[in-house]
């Protein structure tokens, strides 16, 4: 994870404001210390970022009793896009995310449309950039939960969808420092035995924790060789219930040149079923009319066997 480690202290800044621009619907006031009385005088907090991007920057503004729910959406959103008017308060989205426009359903829930650059935008400020505005946005009567759309800036039609509610960051520390080890099992040089190698997981990453165990088989380690082989394609990765379903492409068929297929199996069931949220695991070779890899068949389910990993 970008950034990993850092542990986050939320600083209240205590400064004089000056009047936002007219027609952004809200009016500034003095920064305070305490959160609680947000509601109790109408007023309330907007999240911004430092300009070291470690933290938030927050301005406490009165709200307009008079608004309408579309107004504060609308004055709220403006105002965290534009920033807080110093460099101190920097508007919450990241470098590699583009804001695009929101939506709002009258039911609860602003949509937030972003085209995101996967490969130069860093976890950690998405983080703070989903936290930030959910934060700002839940606090308006109305509104229960902030949902992102991020349609990749390649390929638009990979959008990923994530809904928010306010609890979903109460925990921040938690969230920011989500960096996780699991143990992944890798073929040996001789390709028949495993070793057992630790890969750090990213649980704030777009990939799940699934997909990035599997990006894990693909590389080679120290006495330890690559366990698919460069063209399979994962197509699919689902689980539900404890089981985890891995759709293969065709070329997973021919297994991994130099590589017993029970290994390149069990590189795949040991190396899954450690995850918190994985039992068993199911492996799908498509357009393979006898789901197997080579002359071996594929079971319906695995459990994880650690018969074959090196002592």
């Amino acid at each position: 994870m970008n950034r990993t480690g850092r542990y986050i202290i939320l600083l209240l800044v205590i400064m004089s404001i000056v009047t936002v621009a007219a027609g952004c619907g809200i009016q500034n006031n003095t920064v305070s210390t305490s959160e609680e009385s947000v509601g109790e005088t109408n007023e309330m907090m907007l999240y911004y970022i430092n300009n070291q991007w470690s933290d938030y920057s927050i301005k406490r503004v009165d709200m307009d009793q008079l608004a309408t729910t579309g107004n504060l959406i609308d004055s709220v959103v403006k105002s965290l896009i534009e920033g807080g008017g110093s460099e101190s308060q920097q508007s919450p989205v990241p470098a590699g995310m583009s804001y695009q426009r929101y939506t709002y359903n009258g039911a609860g829930t602003v949509t937030l449309i972003f085209s995101v650059d996967w490969e130069n935008t860093a976890s950690y400020d998405m983080i703070l950039c989903k936290s930030a505005f959910v934060r700002s946005l839940c606090q308006i009567q109305g509104v229960s939960s902030v949902a992102y759309e991020m349609a990749d800036i390649v390929n638009e039609n990979n959008v990923v969808r994530e809904e928010y509610s306010e609890e979903s960051f109460l925990n921040l520390d938690s969230v920011l420092n989500s960096s996780e080890e699991s143990a992944i099992y890798i073929p040996g040089e001789e390709g028949k035995t495993l070793v057992k190698k630790v890969l750090m997981l990213d649980l704030a990453a777009v990939k799940t924790p699934e997909e990035q165990v599997i990006d894990g088989l693909r590389a080679a380690y120290d006495g330890a060789r690559a366990a698919l082989n460069p063209d399979v394609v994962v197509e699919n990765i689902e689980v539900k219930d404890g089981l985890c379903t891995v759709t293969f492409s065709s070329q997973m068929m021919r297994g991994t040149e130099g590589i017993d297929d029970e290994i390149t199996i069990y590189s795949i069931v040991d190396s899954l079923v450690q995850l918190s949220d994985v039992e068993r695991v199911k492996i799908i070779i498509n357009d393979s009319r006898d789901n197997s890899i080579n002359t071996t068949r594929l079971s319906d389910e695995y459990t994880g066997n650690y018969s074959r990993v090196e002592r």
